[in-house]
């Protein structure tokens, strides 16, 4: 291995030990280390502003190796990632970072183990500026993919350990429809 890459991959483990899964506030205007002036997306602006809301997901990318397990010439058995789990915890795992609801590739900035310079660039940037807030109702189901019979699953859970009850339910859900309503009148 090469002192760059190296480097490189030192680089890559700081970013994803950096950035936990969460949303993220950018508290200031931060200088685009690799602009690119032939797109107009929130990364390829020559200033990525203040303000911004980003959301950090990682996702497990070691289902997609063609070939996980190797076996080496005196016969055993090597799992691939779990050899590379042991020097970087976070290796093949997908850092995502990108504005909450964002579906489009173009949108995000992506890095696997070895991610595009750019992306690294832009990371490293960013990182020391993003500041967690809360997380909202509807990033959590974005995040999780919760959806119908899965939300209807974990609201049993929740009456389940006392949190909430079915009452309270149904009247958070008549306290919506009227404010629904009054939102509605007034357009």
């Amino acid at each position: 291995m090469s002192k760059k890459e190296d480097h490189d991959n030192r680089r890559l483990r700081e970013i994803r030990a950096a950035l936990l899964p969460g949303l993220y506030r950018l508290k200031c205007d931060v200088p685009n280390p690799r602009p690119d002036r032939r797109r107009r997306d929130w990364e390829a602006g020559e200033i990525i502003e203040a303000g911004l809301t980003l959301a950090v997901t990682r996702r497990d990318k070691a289902g997609d190796l063609h070939r996980r397990i190797y076996t080496a010439d005196d016969g055993r058995e090597i799992d691939l990632v779990a050899e590379a789990r042991k020097v970087d915890p976070h290796a093949y795992t997908e850092l995502r970072i990108q504005p909450p609801g964002a579906g489009y590739a173009l949108e995000r900035l992506e890095i696997t183990n070895r991610g595009s310079d750019r992306n690294v660039q832009i990371m490293e940037a960013l990182a020391p500026y993003l500041e967690p807030i809360e997380e909202t109702v509807g990033y959590v189901l974005r995040d999780t993919g919760m959806d119908g019979w899965r939300m209807v699953a974990v609201l049993n859970v929740l009456v389940d350990a006392g949190m909430i009850t079915p009452a309270k339910l149904r009247e958070a859900y008549e306290l919506e429809c009227a404010r629904d309503a009054e939102e509605g009148d007034g357009e």
